[in-house]
């Protein structure tokens, strides 16, 4: 029963870190994706 419940809190916490990491990943590349078109601008 109490590990049933710790598997469970586990797998939630895997998914809440997943979808965070993700989030990441998604603002950083924005930023990237920004700075990129920048600097393509400054140089044409």
């Amino acid at each position: 029963m109490i590990t049933g419940c710790y598997f469970r809190w586990l797998e939630i916490g895997m998914v809440e870190s997943v979808k965070i990491f993700l989030a990441a990943i998604i603002q950083v590349s924005h930023v990237n994706i920004q700075a990129l078109a920048a600097i393509a601008e400054s140089e044409g």
